[in-house]
């Protein structure tokens, strides 16, 4: 493939995304950083090694050459694109913008963030690419009811679950050198594409009803460990499964 025809496709996806700034403010120092943060548009060479993960501080990034060594993971925190002219990736590769899960009880996940790439593949192991949204939490258990000698008290309730965050829309445009891959297979040369919305968390259990109190024969007041207690408080509701992002597949033409 030419390479004038990658960057091409590269600057027009740039120009219609939002939010991504585009390829204009390529910067010329040296190759990757190394606090494992990538902070330049356009690198020569970007290699991230073996089982290392690397975040992208900017929306866009161009690399001459990129290779993915085994276990490896590009990070994406906002809308971005990536473009490569020359992609080399091994076993069990990760490229992600996916949402974080929520966090604590009922903590609503993140939403992915949508990620556009435009890649010529020359080598793939195996390698995901994902832009879900993060999972809602399980909401915490309602307190217990108070016990009581006339009337014991109903559980309280349970908290709500978190809503699953939206899928990022994902946009591939690829092309091949000598290999034809496989999309959300198995084996060498697989891409998996994972672009749903995250999962919603459950309602928090009711907590347990107060039970009687009883006076024994030496005047004390003791909770009855065998009476039935007052009813459980209602679980919580189940938190909104996220949205589901969009997918584009095209393979570039030759």
């Amino acid at each position: 493939m030419a390479v004038k025809s990658v960057i091409y496709l590269g600057l027009t996806l740039a120009a219609m995304i939002p939010g991504v700034s585009g390829l204009a403010q390529v910067s010329s120092g040296g190759e990757g950083a190394a606090d494992r943060a990538i902070e330049k548009h356009h690198y020569t060479l970007l290699r991230i090694p073996k089982r290392e993960t690397w975040i992208a501080l900017v929306d866009s990034v161009y690399a001459d050459t990129l290779i993915l060594e085994d276990k490896s993971t590009l990070r994406f925190s906002s809308a971005s694109i990536l473009i490569a002219e020359h992609a080399f990736v091994g076993e069990k590769c990760l490229i992600t913008s996916a949402g974080a899960d929520g966090r604590g009880p009922g903590g609503s996940g993140e939403a992915g963030q949508n990620l556009s790439l435009v890649i010529v593949f020359h080598e793939v192991g195996s390698l995901t690419i994902d832009t879900r949204g993060g999972s809602g939490q399980k909401g915490s258990p309602g307190a217990s009811g108070a016990n009581g000698v006339s009337y014991q008290e109903r559980g309280k309730p349970g908290s709500d679950g978190g809503h699953g965050g939206k899928g990022g829309s994902l946009r591939l445009f690829y092309s091949t050198v000598g290999f034809q891959p496989s999309f959300n297979g198995q084996g060498n040369g697989s891409i998996s594409l994972l672009y749903t919305g995250g999962r919603s968390g459950v309602g928090g259990e009711g907590g347990v009803g107060g039970k009687p109190i009883k006076t024994d024969g030496t005047g004390r007041q003791l909770v009855c460990g065998t009476c039935p207690a007052a009813p459980s408080g209602p679980r919580g509701n189940p938190g909104t499964p996220g949205q589901d992002g969009a997918l584009t597949l095209e393979r570039i033409p030759d």
